[in-house]
């Protein structure tokens, strides 16, 4: 369930969707896709700041955002490049959303990274590895 709210809440469709509000109504007015993730990324992965040990179901929802930023990257691009057209008349590829992700996932990697290496619990410093393993792999292959 909570898996399936959060590829939800991070889908690239709901980013173009924030977006597009944001172009069409200003920034003042609307919540920013950018403002989204950070929230979404402060509440995931609370236990780096404190260095404390990663339970299980937090490490697979911590997987999933990452697995979702990173299906971001190249979303399946004819449900999304429909969208855009009926909504901007554009695609996907030219939207602010796969900078956006990119960038998260840019700066999730460093942050991880440097938790990795001082984490003392042997499984959350494997999760910690992993995830990096995964962001790096996609942003080597993009």
């Amino acid at each position: 369930l909570q898996k399936g709210v959060l590829g939800s809440l991070i889908s690239a469709s709901r980013l173009q969707r924030l977006n597009f509000c944001s172009a069409r109504f200003g920034h003042a007015t609307t919540y920013q896709a950018d403002d989204l993730l950070n929230s979404v990324e402060a509440g995931l992965f609370k236990e780096l700041a404190g260095k404390q040990a990663i339970s299980f179901s937090r490490r697979a929802l911590q997987k999933a955002y990452v697995d979702g930023l990173i299906l971001d990257l190249s979303p399946d691009k004819s449900a999304v490049n429909d969208q855009l057209q009926s909504i901007l008349g554009g695609e996907y590829a030219e939207s602010d959303v796969p900078s956006l992700v990119r960038g998260h996932l840019m700066a999730l990697k460093t942050e991880l990274e440097s938790a990795a290496g001082s984490y003392t619990d042997p499984m959350s410093k494997y999760h910690l590895q992993d995830l990096v393993y995964r962001v790096s792999k996609a942003l080597d292959s993009k």
